[in-house]
């Protein structure tokens, strides 16, 4: 039902969302003055059931599945777990079934040889809500598999020093973890920098086994730069090895137990890289956004991003961002606080090199700044709600409208230098569902057609931009001139107007800029929207440029119809790579490079006619202060009547025009007699 626009998340969470407005990711509610307030998690929190959003449930149910016993089913992929650690696990989604856990095993590894080997036992599983464990499969070692939002998460939890069980050989490099998949036929895989992609016959990532890192007790969730993964496939099996650097583990101090994290997200494509951690050390990867310093010295900074693409073009009233704490070290305040901060590029699609990522988020000239100084990180568990303010607002609404759409924020500590302690914060990462970090935007949808997106806007990569864009465009006494739109979606709204009249004819001009040495070249194509019914259709496609070299300007030729409706109307323009096209079909269309622009023109009867009009209909009393009556030589049929903003305001059959209830001003009287004739005049409205 309705509820105000100021009620909490938790409260929210009671009221009933609006299906019909759901993607994967976000849930809409009504306000009671008809407003909406969206909740969208960085990460999945629905899955499809026949066409339907579906809420995901990760808990762990008893299952009869041939030698599986338990299983999760509510998700975005099915897993089946066996009855003991012997009888493996499967991961089933609509592309195929992958069986996991076949033969694992542990070793140590020196030189490339393995030794002193030891295979998993077959301990039985133990279920509680989503996590499900084999305890003891090696001495001292339980794996621990967790259900998450399109996710599952195995941790190798070693609870003592694993050398008093197993010797560790002299000059061991690691400490392996070893496990084989079966995969369907035609199934293959590709080790990329995320870690082993696992895609389908048709070359589709399904799967994406992450790359792993290795936590001692208290440092949960910080990635750390120990621990590798290597992936060798033989016909339709994969053996992957987690690898644990025995420099790292064998170090005087550890402390137990030490968590090895390896995990599986499904459709990465989709889901990865929505929350991010990285740290000056060069590691980092999907997972818990983190910022602030550990005792070791290293510097960790996070980053997140919201699909905002199911939140129409809208007036964003209030933009808030809820985080729950995974884990919290140290001490903060206004002397040592962290910084939801604004992002000036989408870093997902930049998400491979940790090391640039990292000095990216530390580089001032890549923020406009912090959103809100967080001086309290609270206690594990606990999620608090952050304002980002007008700004904030203001940068979510301009990432609305598209199917691309999304906003991101980074996260970093607010202080340099002193003393090397434990001092951090790291956040529940995307796939908590409820308890992954949450963008709530309180909106008001203006009625806007849509906004296409460009998923790389300007940029080959983060701060190399300056490609492929619209540097001016000229129509009638139109005169705008703009840098790039820069990030994605590569979209901008212009308030440069001007008045075009009807059959009357004009020039276009758009000038192509591109920064690349050499020259990128690139398309420019244009449309109006003629009717301002929000749908750009093929009769309001005005044309696409050849092959345009920087500050080339294409020109194009518009006459605009009789038929056009007065008042306003919207101009676009677009810029793409030469290697997309721009046809009739793409005013809304998802490019890659380049970017686009649109204008508010005014769309007026030809005023030079009314003047001749005077000569064959008369209009009085005029001015008026109500009812004017139109005389003519031909019978009046139909009066159309506009303001001077060149609005429809009124529609009146015969020669009689009220204008009584209209405020004072001057109006357009378009006057079409029954012979057909159109004629046009003014009147004034005292």
């Amino acid at each position: 039902g309705a509820h105000t626009s100021t009620l909490s998340l938790e409260d929210l969470r009671k009221r009933n969302d609006d299906p019909s407005k759901r993607d994967s990711s976000s849930k809409h509610y009504q306000n009671d003055n008809g407003s909406y307030t969206a909740v969208v998690a960085s990460g999945p929190v629905h899955y499809d059931v026949n066409g339907s959003w579906v809420d995901i449930n990760t808990k762990i149910n008893t299952a009869s599945n041939g030698i599986y016993a338990y299983s999760n089913t509510s998700n975005m992929m099915e897993s089946y777990f066996g009855v003991n650690a012997q009888a493996g696990i499967m991961s089933k989604t609509t592309e195929g079934e992958v069986k996991e856990f076949i033969s694992p095993a542990m070793y140590w590894e020196t030189n490339g040889q393995a030794s002193a080997k030891l295979n998993a036992t077959a301990s039985p599983a133990s279920v509680s809500g989503n996590t499900l464990q084999y305890h003891d499969i090696y001495p001292a070692v339980t794996a621990k598999y967790t259900v998450l939002n399109g996710k599952r998460k195995l941790v190798y939890v070693i609870e003592s020093a694993v050398q008093n069980s197993l010797t560790a050989p002299a000059g061991a490099d690691y400490l392996v973890f070893e496990e084989k998949l079966e995969l369907p036929t035609g199934w293959n895989h590709k080790t990329t920098a995320k870690g082993i992609m696992v895609n389908d016959r048709s070359g589709k990532a399904i799967y994406l086994y992450e790359n792993p890192f290795s936590n001692e007790a208290g440092h949960e969730y910080l990635y750390e730069d120990n621990t590798v993964m290597e992936g060798i496939q033989s016909e339709n099996f994969l053996t992957i090895k987690i690898k644990v650097k025995t420099e790292w583990l064998l170090a005087a101090g550890r402390s137990y137990p030490i968590m090895v994290d390896p995990a599986a997200t499904v459709y990465p494509d989709n889901a990865e890289f929505w929350t991010v951690q990285m740290n000056s050390a060069g590691a980092g990867g999907t997972g818990s956004p983190a910022a602030g310093r550990a005792s070791t010295g290293t510097w960790y900074r996070g980053a997140i991003l919201f699909n905002t693409a199911s939140i129409p073009v809208a007036t964003v009233n209030s933009a808030q961002i809820a985080l729950t704490t995974g884990n919290v070290a140290g001490t903060f305040s206004t002397e040592y606080p962290v910084g939801i901060t604004q992002s000036k590029y989408a870093i997902v699609n930049w998400a491979d090199d940790f090391t640039q990522l990292y000095d990216y988020v530390t580089n001032p000239a890549n923020t406009t700044g912090d959103y809100v100084m967080i001086t309290n990180a609270g206690i594990i568990g606990a999620t608090n709600t952050y304002s980002i303010g007008t700004q904030g607002a203001l940068d979510v609404a301009s990432k609305l409208g598209s199917a691309d759409s999304f906003f991101c924020v980074t996260l970093r500590q607010g202080w340099t230098g002193g003393a090397a302690v434990d001092r951090y914060v790291v956040y529940n990462d995307h796939t908590y569902g409820t308890t992954a970090p949450q963008l709530i935007v309180n909106y008001t949808a203006t009625g806007e057609g849509c906004r296409p997106s460009h998923s790389y806007g300007n940029c080959a990569a983060i701060g190399d931009c300056d490609y492929v864009g619209i540097s001016n465009v000229q129509f009638n006494t139109l005169n705008s001139t703009s840098g790039y739109a820069n990030v994605p979606i590569g979209y901008s709204s212009f308030t440069n107007t001007t008045t075009v009249t009807l059959t009357n004819s004009y020039n276009l001009g758009v000038k192509y800029q591109d920064g690349g040495s050499p020259v990128n070249q690139g398309l420019v194509a244009a449309w109006i929207d003629w009717n301002n019914d929000k749908v750009f259709t093929a009769n309001e496609y005005i044309g696409t440029s050849g092959l345009l070299n920087n500050n080339q300007v294409h020109t194009f030729n518009v006459t605009v119809p009789q038929t056009a409706t007065l008042g306003q109307a919207t101009l676009r323009v677009r810029s793409v790579f030469s290697d997309e096209t721009l046809t009739a079909a793409d005013a809304c269309s998802a490019k890659d490079y380049g970017e686009t622009e649109d204008y508010k023109i005014t769309i007026q009867t030809n005023l030079g006619v009314a003047e001749n009009a005077l000569n064959t209909i008369a209009v009085f009393p005029n001015p008026t202060t109500g009812v004017v009556t139109i005389q003519s030589q031909n019978a009046v049929k139909s009066v159309a009547v506009f303001n001077l903003l060149g609005q429809k305001v009124m529609d009146v059959k015969g020669a009689t025009v009220d204008l009584s209830s209209y405020p004072a001003g001057g109006y357009i009287l378009s006057v079409e007699t029954a012979n057909s004739q159109v004629f046009t005049t003014k009147v004034i409205r005292k």
